[in-house]
């Protein structure tokens, strides 16, 4: 006949402890660990020279550090914006409208339909900027002596596609709607001195009705400035890097969150630790502790703590 009495109690070497009460001691033990980790990391900081001080070889760049963190402040594109100059999308000579408006003038003041036909815009160039340059040598010759910026009649300067255009020029005409002639106030021979260029005949009356900024990249166009570039509380992605680097703003000026740090406990008494090398009946492998530090490592935007 089967007993009725209940199964016998079995005592454990641990006793149950309520749920709110576990939870308060993995806490408290956690916050124990991080604080002493910090301490820790902390000593061996002060002790270490600092990253601005020395640059090694085996510390990472700057612009992978702030790959995927957070900033902490707006950061608006300096005056007067990207370009913080006017340059030419063409080659080309940089000209005065004002120039093409007196020639307009002019050319409509003539009656004689035969005169018209043999109409000529002419420029004196007094000067050549390339791309990389700034106009302060807009006013040289090729050997760099200055020429007379007192010349009569309209004034032109030779730029390349992204020079910066002088200032007083306003428009710049391509370089296939001109042609070279020699100077004729050039009575000594001399072919290092400054040309004249004129418009060729077919595009005469496009060229005479030319606006302000015609194939000129004005200051500001790309980014105006106060521009945000990046945002608080935006993750830094690689366009932020091209963006701040093109505005002029350098990545020691980022300031960015300081990583949260994420602990990785693993409880149980069945479980064994993942750099035991022996094994034991009844007990499982640590899997899931390796498993979740290698992923938080790989996203670059919060410090693993094995705890």
């Amino acid at each position: 006949m089967a007993s009725s009495s209940s199964p016998p109690k079995v005592k454990t070497p641990l006793p149950m402890v309520p749920v709110p009460q576990a939870l308060e001691t993995v806490l408290t033990e956690t916050a124990k660990s991080l604080w002493f980790m910090t301490q820790q990391q902390q000593q061996q900081e002060a002790s270490t020279t600092t990253a601005s001080d020395t640059t090694t070889s085996s510390s990472p760049p700057l612009y992978h550090q702030l790959l995927g963190r957070i900033s902490t402040k707006d950061i608006a594109t300096p005056f007067p914006g990207y370009p913080d100059h006017n340059a030419s999308i063409m080659d080309g000579y940089a000209i005065k409208t004002s120039d093409c408006a007196n020639f307009k003038e002019a050319y409509e003041a003539i009656v004689d339909a035969e005169q018209k036909e043999t109409f000529r815009m002419e420029f004196d160039i007094v000067g050549k900027v390339y791309a990389g340059d700034d106009d302060d040598d807009d006013n040289e010759d090729e050997e760099g002596n200055a020429t007379s910026s007192a010349l009569d009649g309209a004034t032109a300067v030779y730029v390349t596609t992204g020079a910066v255009v002088p200032d007083g020029y306003d428009a710049v005409i391509p370089i296939e709607e001109t042609a070279i002639l020699p100077n004729n106030n050039d009575n000594n021979n001399n072919n290092n001195k400054m040309h004249r260029m004129h418009i060729l005949p077919a595009k005469i009356q496009s060229v005479m009705s030319t606006k302000p900024n015609t194939w000129i990249r004005p200051i500001g166009c790309d980014i105006p400035s106060e521009y945000i570039v990046l945002a608080k509380g935006e993750v830094i992605r690689p366009v932020h890097m091209a963006l701040l680097a093109q505005v002029g703003i350098r990545l020691e000026d980022v300031a960015v969150q300081r990583l949260p740090r994420v602990g990785v406990l693993s409880t149980g008494n069945e479980v064994l630790s993942s750099s035991s090398s022996s094994s034991e009946i009844g007990k499982i492998p640590d899997a899931n502790r390796p498993l979740l530090l290698s992923q938080l490592s790989t996203y670059g935007n919060c410090i693993p703590i094995d705890l």
